[in-house]
């Protein structure tokens, strides 16, 4: 009897793990803003520009069961808007559509992951925002996220 208590007690507490939360290693301190150096971009002077304003972020995580083959984990995305104010010459564009990189960085500046997204400047408007998410980061790479920053992609 005292047998199938202990396997009883021991089914329980396997139990209990399944049933509480996994910890959310999100970062606590993330500092989100536009690069210090391509937060800004003028496609034709004075007629077409646009600023990086402010960048909001959230970290998500999200639980993968297990299966028989593999073990339960957590996959966390970063959630990245940016609000952008722009200069668009109405009388010679109707629009104008550039990409945003965003990019997940160490303290030291690394890239961990990144992800981009267009933004249209349209005629008679002045701002907007752009959004996108980076995904897919381990457990491991959440926790060295120090900074979120995001800049225009040039050269394109």
């Amino acid at each position: 009897m005292s047998f199938i208590l202990i396997l009883f007690e021991a089914g329980c507490d396997d139990i209990k793990q399944q049933l509480q939360p996994e910890k959310n290693d999100c970062p606590a301190q993330v500092v989100s803003a536009p690069s210090t150096e391509h937060s800004g971009i003028e496609w034709t002077p004075g007629k077409v520009s646009a600023q990086i304003g402010t960048v909001l972020t959230e970290c998500i995580p999200h639980r993968i069961s297990a299966t028989e083959k593999v073990a339960a984990s957590t996959e966390y995305e970063i959630a990245v808007t940016a609000r952008i104010n722009y200069v668009l010459d109405k009388d010679e564009y109707r629009t104008f559509e550039a990409r945003l990189i965003f990019e997940a960085m160490t303290a030291n500046g690394v890239v961990i992951k990144s992800n981009n997204s267009s933004f249209r400047l349209v005629r008679g408007g002045n701002s907007g925002t752009a959004s996108a998410v980076i995904t897919a980061l381990s457990r491991e790479e959440v926790a060295r996220v120090k900074r979120i920053v995001v800049r225009w992609e040039y050269g394109r």
